[in-house]
């Protein structure tokens, strides 16, 4: 009777063995497959930034489709994915409707050096860096400031109590420039705004966005002020080339149609280029 209940325990024994080495052998297949499965994920998110960023847009949503799909299988997160993709479609679309344009020229300059560089008629008025124009506020400006081509009207941004920046004007009257004032109409709660310039024509804005409707970083927007109501329009994106996956920060257009573009496309952080093109009419 022992020798029987001993053969049956080192059965069990046996049996226990060969079901932990399973186990073992289970576990360790599914945490590489879940590695594998994961940097697969991983990879295949640079493929698709990468495709982005060489405004392959159709590619890209093909790919972050692929991704998404991975991702819920295994039950992981789809948020940045989501929002990935929803940026190749809105590259999409607006490659649909791109202007058409002649590059004559592309000057590659030093970040610091992006005001010295900028090369504007007497009359379009000056670039310069916000912090110089009023220097009292310089811990809450934006990067760059304009003033019109009279020298008596500033634009530039200034950031509010939650850190984002908003468009501001400033006169100046008695060679003194007042109190900042917010540009009526383009107060946002959920979207920073830098590098205004405004057309010759005293009532067309351009300036840079960023927000979650932003194709790159920073994308140049367009508004117009309404005389009727005394406030500036909803801003338009512009089209493709103006705007890419990077930051373009400037867009200045002068009164012969000559477009100086600055944008940090394909450039290291400490650099930008100027492309000098026009309109394809």
């Amino acid at each position: 009777m022992m020798e029987y209940l001993e053969r049956i325990i080192r059965i069990m024994y046996i049996r226990l063995c060969n079901l932990h080495r399973f186990m073992k052998i289970y576990f360790l297949g599914a945490t590489i497959t879940w590695l594998f499965c994961t940097q697969g994920i991983s990879a295949q998110r640079q493929d698709a930034n990468q495709l982005f960023l060489e405004a392959k847009y159709t590619e890209a949503a093909t790919l972050i489709q692929q991704q998404i799909k991975k991702a819920r299988k295994q039950n992981q997160p789809t948020t940045t994915l989501d929002a990935a993709l929803q940026r190749a479609r809105m590259g999409e679309n607006m490659a649909l409707h791109a202007d058409t344009v002649v590059y004559s020229d592309t000057i590659m300059i030093e970040r610091a050096q992006l005001f010295s560089a900028l090369k504007l008629p007497k009359d379009a008025g000056t670039l310069l860096p916000a912090s110089q124009l009023l220097p009292e506020y310089a811990a809450h400006l934006g990067n760059s400031a304009y003033i019109n081509g009279w020298g008596d009207v500033a634009y530039f941004s200034m950031a509010d109590s939650s850190g984002l920046h908003n468009l501001y004007r400033s006169l100046k009257i008695n060679n003194k420039w007042t109190s900042p004032q917010l540009l009526p109409g383009l107060q946002t709660a959920d979207k920073d705004r830098d590098f205004p310039f405004m057309s010759t024509d005293g009532t067309t804005l351009y300036f840079a966005e960023q927000g979650t409707t932003s194709l790159g970083g920073f994308d140049l927007f367009i508004t117009r002020y309404d005389f009727d109501t005394h406030t500036f329009l909803k801003p338009e994106q512009l089209r493709i080339p103006y705007n890419s996956p990077y930051n373009d920060l400037l867009y200045i257009k002068d009164k012969d149609g000559r477009i100086q573009l600055v944008t940090d496309r394909n450039q290291p952080a400490d650099k930008l280029q100027i492309l000098i093109l026009t309109k394809n009419k």
